[in-house]
């Protein structure tokens, strides 16, 4: 939404001197261009066919979903929508044929058929027609057999109301297979279809057949969501035109399943079958998991997890263990499971070395604000004023709007700076700093600390000549403070009181933010160390001390340090953002890195709703409860902020370990690290560590509970080598033992949001914040984009499983 904001904030009022063209005002021009940028897109969106999903009432049984077609022009009738079955099954017009195939299903169901040609019509229950295939080959059913009996099939529907199976699989051949990758296509789609269904319990949902590639990015670009590689099967499938590369019947290989009960657990690489008819049950056909039957269940793509139960799930269905492996070692999530919380796409490839993808985009995507709603409102006026000359009517409706949305969207964006501490440019240790002004003075680059506790800053009584002073006025405590960090870096400084600018950048002459009259107090360095060797020479010349980069530590971490009788609070905390005049906001901060190595970091100071409802998974923070910060009376935290579990897992040698790990949020540091304490103990974490680094390849899993409407945090590191990515150690020197500092990688894997108004700490996949030339981009097609959130937007919900052998 600030998205939008900027760009629409861009537009200029009309004046009769401006430039005119077609005898419209600028603020016409532009409003016409976003039309215009619309329409095309729409233009490509509606190329693609819509297909109602219609979903039954009632439990989650294996034809919960169906979809309806009509072969040959005649009746649309019902069948069951199948993501796990290869191609079309109908009784329409089978009768008396020779059987040629069969095909059964997981509960013993097995169809016999032949092959028939006939042209195909998607479209709705009213008997509408959608779109029309050529001539493509289906399984029509002779018979159907069932515990050792084979009955004919009569022509009529089935006794769950349907005609057949409508197979929307990719393990079909040449000769028969899905119907949907055969719908003739306008030029410029891509092969594939979305299926979204996602947080409906009744009514219908829609299958998008033919994607655009702003439809793909679009899917890709959604906060939470997982690009997940398919897997070929090494067969073709015909098109319309062609052929193209078919997939397994389990859609994805290189799924992790962890299961684990009492103590035992189960994990390995098996593949998942993204199945609609696959009913509420989460089914793992491997008996290698029993006898850990109805334990908790996860399945993780890399270290994103799609699916996490227990026993049982919220559709009535159970988390079991199949050993029937006649379809093969794998794992079935069900239709319910994947199907309503996601909105799945499938995006097949031709004949290359490129393979499919299969995209889930999470069911909540938070709604626009009512601000930004008026406001592209106000656009569409605004475009129809410009184009009927009444120039002055619309920019006072702009300005208008602008006004009240302005109002409503007081929070400040900071740019950070990505810093490459490392010797070695092909090796990077990542840090990030912030641009920092005190008391009126030049800024100078700091280091952004959320593992920081207090803000302690570079200072000189004796610079060398001809070094301009870069602190402005301050007041001085006449109190003193100390602090030693886990790099045995330790600072001794005077205790101050100055107002604190922020900036965006070195070299700009205007600030971001300023406290003004209101004071912070903070640690004016008097001398640093490391190990015992002085470090603090360099700022004598005016030049940054702390790794040859920044000038001091901007701590914001909610914990203060005691030193003494003197108690520092870190700066953002004691920052009234939320008071200003006009805001709605939480008391608080995020912070984005964009992921590793992304050049446009960013921090947030202020929450608004939309925020917190865009942050799913939030949990609780550990309160300190003795401090409150200054001047915001705000309250001070742990700096073990989250009660966390952390497993340790390593396929390898087969081993997994549970344990108690408070957690540390701490962009300070560039690498993981367990520190070992009573409730990770030192045996227990021994096999997974190589010297001081943990084994290449262990999967660490943090899981803590959500605060009340909330999901929990269930996040999957693999460790690794890189710096800032996944590389985590063992810290057995540190001064907050027992815990885990997940240092830059947690910041890199998810953009966090530190709620002090509600207690809450929140995460979100992270998504880099978009570019200058993005932004033009951006509004020039907010329509389309709100259209795009609103057709991927479902509101989220909580038989017998029913899967292909």
């Amino acid at each position: 939404m600030k998205t939008l904001l900027a760009e629409c904030g861009g537009l200029a009022l009309p004046r009769e001197n401006r430039t005119k063209r077609w005898g419209i005002g600028l603020t016409g021009a532009l409003v016409i261009a976003a039309a215009v940028a619309f329409g095309l897109a729409a233009t490509a969106r509606a190329a693609s066919y819509e297909v109602p999903i219609y979903i039954s009432e009632g439990n989650y049984s294996p034809n919960r979903y169906t979809i309806w077609a009509g072969l040959d022009g005649g009746p649309i009738r019902p069948y069951l929508f199948d993501t796990g079955a290869p191609n079309m099954f109908t009784v329409v017009g089978a009768q008396g044929g020779t059987v040629t195939g069969n095909f059964s299903f997981a509960q013993g169901l097995t169809y016999n058929y032949f092959e028939s040609p006939v042209a195909v019509t998607l479209g709705n229950s009213s008997g509408g027609a959608v779109v029309t295939t050529g001539t493509a080959n289906v399984a029509a059913v002779v018979s159907i057999t069932s515990g050792g009996n084979t009955t004919n099939t009569s022509g009529g529907p089935l006794a769950d109301g349907t005609y057949g199976d409508f197979g929307a699989g990719l393990y079909g051949n040449s000769t028969l297979a899905t119907i949907l990758s055969q719908v003739p296509l306008a030029e410029g789609l891509q092969h594939g279809w979305v299926v979204n269904v996602a947080g409906l319990t009744s009514g219908s949902g829609t299958l998008t057949i033919g994607l655009t590639t702003q439809m793909i990015q679009d899917a890709k670009n959604t906060p939470g969501a997982i690009t997940m590689v398919m897997d070929k099967s090494g067969s073709q499938i015909p098109t319309a035109t062609g052929f193209l590369d078919g997939y397994n019947k389990a859609q994805v290989a290189a799924t992790t399943v962890t299961l684990s009960n009492n103590g035992t657990v189960v994990q390995k690489t098996l593949p998942t079958v993204f199945d609609t008819g696959g009913g509420p049950n989460v089914v793992i056909y491997d008996p290698a998991y029993t006898p850990a039957e109805h334990g908790q269940v996860t399945v993780a793509y890399g270290n994103q997890t799609f699916v996490d139960y227990t026993g049982t799930t919220p559709w009535g269905g159970n988390v079991t263990v199949d050993s029937d492996i006649s379809g093969g070692l794998r794992v079935n999530p069900g239709g319910a499971t994947i199907y309503q919380n996601y909105s799945v796409m499938f995006h097949l490839t031709g004949n290359s070395s490129d393979t499919g993808e299969l995209i889930l985009v999470p069911a909540a995507v938070p709604e626009a604000s009512p601000a930004a709603l008026l406001l592209l409102a106000a656009c569409g006026i605004v475009g129809w004023l410009a184009w009927q000359k009444s120039r002055r009517a619309a920019g006072l409706l702009v300005a208008a709007l602008l006004a009240g949305a302005s109002a409503a969207s007081a929070q400040i964006s900071i740019p950070l700076e990505l810093v490459n501490i490392g010797s070695n440019p092909e090796s990077p240790q990542y840090k990030l700093g912030i641009w920092i002004g005190l008391g009126g003075g030049q800024q100078k680059l700091y280091e952004f600390d959320t593992g920081g506790e207090g803000f302690w800053a570079g200072h000189s009584n004796s610079l060398d000549s001809g070094v301009t002073q870069w602190w402005g006025n301050y007041t001085s405590t006449g109190q003193s403070a100390t602090i030693t960090y886990s790099s045995n870096i330790t600072y001794t400084a005077d205790v101050v009181d100055t107002s604190i600018q922020i900036y965006g950048n070195g070299t700009s002459s205007s600030y971001l933010f300023s406290t003004g009259n209101q004071t912070v107090s903070l640690a004016k360095i008097q001398s640093a160390t490391q190990d015992g060797a002085n470090i603090y020479q360099p700022i004598h010349q005016g030049d940054p001390f702390l790794q040859n980069n920044f000038f001091g530590d901007f701590g914001a971490s909610l914990m203060p340090i005691i030193s003494g009788t003197s108690v520092l609070f870190g700066a953002l905390p004691q920052i009234p953002v939320a008071a200003l005049p006009g805001t709605n906001l939480d008391a608080g901060f995020i912070v984005n890195t964009g992921g590793y190595g992304y050049q446009q970091p960013m921090l947030t100071l202020g929450i608004s709703t939309q925020d917190n409802d865009r942050f799913a998974t939030q949990v609780p923070m550990s309160a300190n409860g003795t401090y409150t910060f200054p001047t915001t009376g705000l309250p001070a935290f742990e700096e073990k902020l989250i009660t966390a579990n952390m497993t340790l897992s390593n396929s390898s040698n087969g081993t997994s370990a549970v344990m108690e790990a408070p957690l540390i949020l701490d962009t300070g540091a560039t690498t993981g690290s367990i520190r070992p304490g009573p409730t990770i103990p030192s045996g227990v974490i021994a096999p997974y560590l190589n010297g001081s680094d943990v084994i290449t390849g262990t999967e660490i899993r943090f899981t803590a509970a959500g605060a009340p409407g909330f999901l929990g945090l269930n996040a999957t590191f693999t460790a690794d080598t890189t710096v800032g990515l996944n590389k985590f150690g063992v810290d057995t020197t540190s001064q907050n033992p027992n815990s885990v500092n997940l240092g830059l990688l947690g910041f890199n894997t998810y953009e966090t949001m530190f709620n002090l108004t509600t207690g809450n700490v929140g995460f979100t996949a992270t998504v880099p914040e978009p570019s200058g030339g993005i932004l033009l981009a951006s509004g020039l097609s907010a329509l389309l984009a709100l259209r795009l959130c609103a057709s991927w937007r479902r509101g989220n919900v909580g038989g017998t499983a029913r899967e292909k052998r």
